[in-house]
């Protein structure tokens, strides 16, 4: 895939993304770190990814009541996870310990949910509140990182796909 072909996808989802915001959604941006897996890096970003869909499913029924529904199917939140790996940079705000397991693989996502859910407080303070339900009981997510996109100025999909 060339250049022009990412940066093409890339616009693809930022627009997305727009749509969601103009439409009155909240949408989020979230990375998760994962404790040391001891796997390929293949297996390790599948392992990853169905941590992602494990954290989606178990949010999913604390925001809609009965998903399944047909009548639900447009309420649906979104969830665009891509794995990612630690770059050069100049100053980094990342620890060792950060960066260290899983050859520094981790994922950023972003998440859209309906401006009207079951959720009462802010998305950040209720995955504080119930932490150990969205981190599994296998130990290998380790943090949520969560962080209000009010709009798309600073390029926060154009990173997630970096």
């Amino acid at each position: 895939m060339d250049v022009g072909q990412v940066s093409e996808i890339i616009d693809g989802y930022t627009a997305w993304v727009q749509d969601y915001l103009d439409s009155g959604w909240k949408v989020y941006f979230l990375t998760f770190q994962f404790n040391h897996l001891g796997m390929h890096k293949r297996v390790a970003v599948l392992t990853m990814q169905r941590e992602l869909e494990r954290f989606y499913r178990t949010l999913l029924t604390r925001l809609i009541r009965r998903p399944a529904r047909a009548s639900q199917q447009n309420r649906l939140p979104l969830l665009i996870g891509v794995p990612d790996s630690p770059v050069n940079k100049h100053q980094s705000t990342a620890t060792l310990a950060d960066i260290r397991p899983n050859m520094g693989i981790h994922f950023h996502a972003i998440l859209a949910i309906p401006r009207k859910s079951r959720l009462k407080c802010k998305l950040s303070r209720h995955i504080k509140q119930h932490e150990p339900i969205y981190l599994g009981i296998d130990g290998k997510l380790a943090k949520i990182h969560v962080r209000r996109v009010r709009q798309l100025e600073d390029r926060i999909v154009d990173y997630s796909f970096k």
